[in-house]
């Protein structure tokens, strides 16, 4: 179950300011004066958001193991995000506010749900994931900022990708669709592209290291992290 929009015409609806919200996600990281530092990183919030949206409800084991926090900091996490009425807290689990729901949306128009794909064959990773940042072709230079993040965050590879006229084009290095036109086409049957459409297949070992470093690398794009 994904969550829709809210509805804009409720009297008690308040339109949100998101880079004041973006703002408040990059505090939720950083610690009290005084306090310890959080043991997770804007990917892991945003990861949480998008998390929730896609699963109303979801109980913290399960968030914490898709995100990849130890319990403790997926309570810190937890707390951090409640604080700032971004979600609700039930006897079921936790799901999204209005603002967080509102979030989640504009946050979907930024970056896509990951989509699993099976690459093992072409490059060895056990795991791919892809992710379509929406119209950042601009937003990438040559793709080794977005494999560094994806690394960083517990990939083993990352490829980044440009829609364009539609071909798939590899940054200063290769027309994909040219020169791989099989691996070319399966992609674009499996992802949803439109003109200056970036796309990042991120590979690794594990499922969710592969949805971590597909996180960090779209962010990464649009300048967030």
């Amino acid at each position: 179950m994904i969550i829709k929009n809210i509805n804009t015409k409720n009297p008690n609806y308040v339109r949100i300011n998101y880079m004041e919200q973006l703002e408040k996600l990059k505090k939720i990281t950083t610690s009290i004066k005084g306090g310890p530092a959080p043991y997770f990183e804007l990917i892991h919030v945003v990861m949480a958001i998008l998390t929730m949206g896609e699963n109303p409800g979801i109980g913290r084991k399960e968030l914490a193991k898709r995100i990849g926090l130890g319990e403790g900091s997926m309570r810190t996490l937890i707390n951090k995000l409640k604080n700032n009425d971004l979600i609700i807290i039930t006897r079921e689990g936790c799901r999204l506010s209005n603002t967080g729901i509102e979030l989640y949306n504009w946050l979907l128009n930024k970056i896509s749900s990951f989509n699993k794909i099976d690459l093992k064959e072409i490059w060895g990773r056990q795991f791919s994931v892809g992710v379509v940042v929406k119209n950042a072709e601009k937003l990438v230079k040559k793709g080794i900022e977005q494999r560094d993040a994806a690394i960083r965050f517990g990939a083993t590879g990352a490829m980044t990708l440009i829609f364009k006229s539609g071909k798939l084009l590899m940054p200063e290095l290769t027309n994909l669709s040219e020169e791989f036109p099989e691996f070319a086409s399966r992609l674009l049957n499996n992802f949803s592209l439109s003109e200056g459409d970036v796309l990042i297949i991120v590979g690794a070992d594990d499922y969710y290291n592969a949805c971590h470093g597909a996180i960090a690398a779209a962010l990464t794009t649009l300048g967030l992290v």
